[in-house]
């Protein structure tokens, strides 16, 4: 650590100033956060599923979910508190297992089982071999609009880059213009369309649109 001189006087670093903000991949001890981050910045998708114990629910998942080495679950960090979150998974990711019986330890097994069928319409299907597909954004409430979903999703094709796959894709309510908006900044294409029917009772949207982001091929500047 590089000391100040300040008045000729030397001044040591007190060892105490919080680390500058980065993204890094979640540990399990980042459950207890993220599970609640998640529940608040996804009100629409979990309040209506997951009923009043939604953050514990998801708190309970990523408690063993995070202690898999390819969880896919990454975090901005500033001041040393976790402000937002990104999860993203690609065809060699291993399906979480006992989701069903994990839930059902919190919410029972006829919320747990009816919270997975309607979710499921949401469901993305198979991911092709050269697909980065993003599962979950979210940022807190008192950090939102300081550029941290913007980073966290430049990591993601940052990452995409990395595993040298062609695009990324994600699904985005056709009510959610503050996402559409970002994503389309960022270079996402529309591609897709599906139309809510029996969840749209439920999600209070007609549908959703899956958004496509193309990498340049390898060697292009």
């Amino acid at each position: 650590m590089e000391c100040v001189i300040e008045d000729n006087v030397l001044i040591e670093p007190t060892g105490t100033e919080p680390p500058a903000p980065h993204i890094r991949s979640a540990i399990p001890g980042d459950a207890a956060v993220i599970g609640p981050l998640v529940a608040d910045a996804l009100q629409a998708k979990y309040a209506p599923t997951l009923g009043a114990r939604a953050a514990t629910a998801l708190t309970h998942l990523l408690n063993e979910d995070l202690h898999h080495p390819d969880h896919g679950y990454w975090v901005f960090e500033r001041d040393g508190h976790i402000a937002g979150t990104v999860h993203i998974a690609h065809a060699e990711h291993e399906p979480p297992h006992g989701v069903a019986r994990r839930l059902a330890a919190i919410i029972g097994w006829p919320r747990a089982i009816w919270s997975l069928a309607v979710l499921s319409t949401l469901a993305h299907g198979p991911l092709g071999r050269d697909e980065i597909y993003v599962g979950e954004l979210a940022v807190t409430p008192s950090a939102r609009r300081q550029g941290i979903a913007s980073a966290l999703m430049h990591h993601v094709i940052a990452q995409a880059s990395l595993a040298h796959k062609s695009h990324i894709t994600l699904w985005v309510t056709d009510d959610n213009t503050a996402a559409l908006a970002l994503y389309a900044r960022m270079g996402f294409t529309h591609v897709g369309h599906r139309t809510f029917r029996l969840s749209r009772r439920v999600f209070g949207s007609s549908g959703a649109q899956l958004l496509e982001y193309r990498l340049p091929p390898a060697g292009d500047s």
